[in-house]
Formats: structure tokens, sequence, C-alpha cells
């Protein structure tokens, strides 16, 4: 529904939080945590998801806001950006030399500038290790952060700053704010190692933020911030997992029993799985740590994959239900377990589960269990050969499987009952 004067002037946020109003076709209000009102341009294009400030209500009536809204978007469509128009002409100003004899002062770019040649220069390095992880950062910090700090310079971006980014969703959305948080620090170095910052605030504002916003598990803790389920309490979980219909609870179902990423599985295609060899081959440029992966599909997860519907045109294994030639989205799985009403757990805790099963109810060494769940401990890197590997892992992820159905645990031939 449309705004009006009367609901723009009655807008409120929660105390604490940041509130968005929509007019429509990429108009919004935004209420700042401290209360103050501006208008906002959200739009996408050439799958860059952008965010441009238009000014405080105090300045910019509805119409007026609207009128602004109206020819930004009639860019959009002719195939303009205009953000991108905006730091054109931002850098033509910069480049062009005052007037006066005073001394040039070297203009510091602000934290979305810096934000933004960020992000180019890791796509145009290493690149990314999934294709939809620059749409993503572009979006969270189109979000959460630029309304707070993006026009501010990159050099006067402080701890205070940083909080009132992510106080709003530190325990609603505790995932994303760990990126969010993750994606500043990372913008924070790169304008840094260009001496647009000292190399030293961030180290100082990450101690701070634990102190104010709690402290999380340290980096390479594979299970932060993801609650699991004990596995005692698997055999029980699973029937009721397999009664929930659609591709979200196929592909939750499938997580599981491989033990692999979420992110995994749903971009996972048909072309990457042999089911006459029960593998699962998946290319480095999907992995987390851009190493090759291949797993051995127990005899439960071949079933799984040959009872589903499957298209004759069908690419990906667990396809999206509303975007044709597209994968399941990150919620789909999320969905499933609010379905089931346990927001109790998380999809990707199931790695957490497996990976206590398997240290508490057999005696598999530890590189194997570390091997199956993909860990890039640099003594498993080394060691991790494929054949060998996917020979050894095998029985073990036939046994989890088994151990998922309610069945025993068999452990060097002697039998460990699984909980009911």
């Amino acid at each position: 529904m449309k705004l009006t004067n009367a609901k723009v002037a009655a807008a409120k946020n929660q105390p604490g939080k940041r509130a968005k109003f929509g007019d429509g076709r990429g108009l919004w209000l935004v209420v700042g945590e401290n209360g103050r009102k501006t208008w906002a341009y959200m739009y996408s294009i050439r799958g860059a998801h952008r965010y441009m400030g238009l000014g405080s209500i105090d300045f910019m009536s509805l119409d007026q806001a609207r009128d602004a809204a109206l020819q930004l978007r009639g860019q959009v469509k002719r195939g303009i950006d205009p953000w991108a128009v905006l730091q054109a002409e931002k850098a033509a100003n910069a480049a062009s030399p005052p007037a006066s004899a005073e001394p040039i002062t070297l203009r510091v770019p602000t934290f979305e500038d810096v934000a933004d040649r960020c992000i180019k220069h890791r796509a145009s390095g290493k690149g990314w290790s999934n294709p939809k992880n620059e749409p993503q950062w572009r979006q969270s910090l189109a979000a959460y952060v630029y309304p707070i700090f993006g026009a501010k310079p990159v050099n006067e971006v402080n701890t205070a700053d940083i909080l009132d980014a992510l106080k709003p969703i530190w325990t609603e959305k505790p995932e994303t704010a760990k990126r969010v948080r993750s994606r500043i620090g990372a913008v924070l170095a790169y304008a840094a190692a260009h001496d647009w910052r000292p190399d030293d605030d961030l180290t100082r504002a990450r101690g701070k933020l634990d102190a104010v916003l709690g402290a999380r598990k340290a980096k390479g803790e594979e299970d932060e911030g993801h609650a699991s389920l004990p596995f005692a309490e698997i055999a029980d979980f699973m029937p009721t997992l397999k009664a929930q219909p659609g591709f979200g609870a196929r592909a939750l179902e499938f997580a599981i029993l491989t033990a692999a990423r979420t992110g995994e599985v749903i971009d996972a295609t048909w072309d990457e799985i042999d089911l006459d060899a029960a593998v699962w081959s998946i290319p480095k440029g999907r992995m987390k740590a851009r190493q090759f992966h291949d797993v051995p599909l127990s005899t439960a997860a071949v079933a799984l994959l040959r009872s589903m519907d499957r298209g004759a045109n069908d690419v990906h294994a667990f396809p999206s239900p509303n975007r044709e030639n597209k994968p399941l989205s990150n919620m789909a799985l999320l969905a499933t377990l609010k379905r089931m009403k346990r927001t109790d757990i998380t999809a990707h805790g199931f790695r957490a589960t497996f990976r206590t099963w398997a240290a508490d109810q057999t005696s598999y060494p530890h590189e194997i269990v570390e091997a199956a769940l993909a860990h890039t401990e640099q003594a498993v890197v080394r060691s991790y050969q494929r054949g060998t590997y996917l020979d050894r892992r095998r029985p073990m992820m036939e046994e989890w499987a088994t151990f998922c159905a309610g069945g025993a645990t068999v452990d060097n031939g002697v039998p460990i009952k699984a909980a009911k």
C-alpha cells in the first residue's frame, strides 16, 4: 500500500531498531534508530543490488521523493546505473583542480565508495567461490550498512557506526549479522591497505563490538552460530522430515545424509551425480576450500534421489518451484524447519550432529571425519587422496544413514544402539 503524508508523519521505529516503509517500485521511507527519517531508492541492475539515499524528509516531500524515484527508475529502464553515474560525477569533481591557489586536499572516499572498489577488486582477483557472493555482498551492505554510514568518509567510520548497523540484526538475524560484520571488516581492511584509514582500527573495533554485542566463537569453528540437533534425536526427527512435501524437505534430507553444506546441496546439479557409482562429485569452484570434493552416497541417499520427480529438462537436483532452471533459494531449508516448528535448530547444524555422532559413536579417524565434512585443515588437505578416502568414507556414511533411520551403529563389529 502506498504511503501518504499522514503515514510518513506517523511512521515510527521500534526502540533501538531501524524500520523501512515501502511506497512501491523501489521507493522507501527509512526510519533510523535515532528516529531520523530519510528517503531511499533501491533497485537492481545487471545482477547488482543498489541503495541510493535521496535525502531527509525535512528537505524532500513525499511527492518530490516520488519524482526523484521516477527519474532514477527511468534511467534503470534505459540500462543506465544511476549509482554508477553518481560515482563518475564524484570522480570527475574530485579530479577537477580548484580555481584558487589553495593547497589541494585529497578527498577520502566514502565507505560505500571503498566497498564498491573492494568488491570489484575481489571479483578481478581470485574471483568468488560462488557467483551468488557478489550480489549477496552488495545487497547486505545496501540493506544494513549504507543507510547508517555508507556516505561517511571511510576514515571517519568508528565503532559506534558499526554498532548502529549491527545491533538491529545481531539477535534476530545472527548469521546475517555475522556476514555483514565480516564484510565491513573486509572493506575497512581494504581502506587501510590504501592508506585511507589507520590499519589498527578494526582490531580495536572488534574487541569493543564483542563487549557490547557478545563474543562469537573464533573464526574457523565450523558450527559458529548454528544450533544443532543432538544425534540421539535424529532417528525421531527423520520420519517427520520425510513426511514434509517439497524439494526443500528433500534437500534438507539429502544434506543430513551427506553431511554437506546447505549451499553445496541446493546448487547440486544432476551432472555432478553418478547414481550408479553412488558418488556426488562437487567441483572445486563450488567448494568453500576451493578443493574438489567427492561425496560417497549411501544407499538411502541414492534412493532419495531416485525417488524424486525429475523433469526432462531439470539441471538442478533440487530445482526452484518458482524460477525456471534455477536452484532452490537459501530460505527453502529454513522454511521446512519452520513448518516443522523446529526453529531451535538450523540446517547447517546437522553437520555438527554428524560430527558429534562420529566422534561419540564410532572410532573412525579424525581425518576421515574431517574429510567427510570437507574441512580445510592443512593435515587433511595434504593427505586427501581422492580414491582412498572415498572408499574409507563410504562405510561411515552408510552407518550414518542407518543410524538416522533408527538402526544401530556398528563400529569395529560392536553394535551401539541408536537412541530412541
